[in-house]
């Protein structure tokens, strides 16, 4: 049997993570958005599977949850991200991570790296509640 994520499943499970609805009709979006492995990833661990091996960029998905402290829908994400942007992924984890020091240097050059990219614009509309990843 196909295993699914459905978006009211997903709703659900998140709300008694502490994510506001906002926050859980974007992270479904960007979920949306990753390509099929990573999906297919997403999908089996929230069936009950544990964290896939891949390693991505000599990151894994269980090295963010364990020892970088991201929530798991969130290390699932960022490995996407490494996948296909790995200079703006790590520029976002370098920043969003008090422990580390940025050099001046760095932040400037990482700064001239993310300019091209711009920011990402999200779409507001909520998910159907039996629409899947």
């Amino acid at each position: 049997m196909k295993k699914r994520l459905i978006y009211r499943d997903f709703k659900k499970f998140l709300l008694k993570d502490g994510y506001t609805e906002s926050e859980i009709v974007h992270l479904f979006k960007s979920i949306k958005k990753t390509d099929a492995d990573t999906r297919r990833q997403i999908t089996d661990w929230f069936n009950g599977d544990g964290f896939p091996e891949d390693i991505v960029e000599n990151i894994t998905v269980n090295f963010l949850v364990t020892e970088y402290g991201m929530k798991p829908i969130n290390a699932f994400l960022t490995i996407d991200w490494l996948k296909h942007n790995p200079q703006s992924a790590k520029y976002f984890m370098l920043k969003n991570n008090p422990e580390i020091q940025i050099s001046d240097n760095l932040q400037k050059e990482m700064e001239d790296i993310m300019k091209p990219y711009g920011q990402l614009k999200e779409e507001n509309d909520v998910p159907n509640e039996n629409e899947e990843i």
